[in-house]
C-alpha cells in the first residue's frame, strides 16, 4: 500500500510572509506597516491559503491608509467604538 493521504504542510505565517511583497504598496510605505501586519497576522494564526494572502492584502492596504491618516496601528484600539474589547471577541469567535 504505502499510499500516503493527508494535507500537505502549510508554510508558517513568517515563512511565506517574508517573502511577501505587496504590489500596490509602495516599498517604504510597505517597510513602515510591515511589522503591524506581520504581528497580526501572526496572532491570527493564517496559513498560505488564498484567503490568508486575501486578508493580508487588505490589512496592507489598511495600515498603510491608517499611517498617512496619522492614525496608531494598535491591533488593541478601536476608534471611536468604546467597545473595542467587546467587538474583538465577538470577530474572534468567527
Amino acid at each position: 500500500m504505502g499510499k500516503v493521504t493527508g494535507a500537505v504542510r502549510q508554510p508558517h505565517a513568517t515563512e511565506w510572509l517574508a517573502a511577501y511583497r505587496p504590489l500596490r504598496i509602495p516599498p517604504r510605505d510597505w517597510e513602515a506597516v510591515r511589522p503591524f501586519v506581520v504581528e497580526s497576522v501572526t496572532r491570527l494564526g493564517l496559513d498560505h491559503g488564498a484567503a490568508s494572502v486575501r486578508v493580508v492584502r487588505v490589512l496592507a492596504r489598511l495600515a498603510t491608509w491608517a499611517v498617512g491618516e496619522g492614525l496608531a496601528l494598535d491591533a488593541e484600539v478601536c476608534p471611536g467604538s468604546g467597545h473595542g474589547g467587546a467587538l474583538r471577541r465577538r470577530w474572534a469567535r468567527r
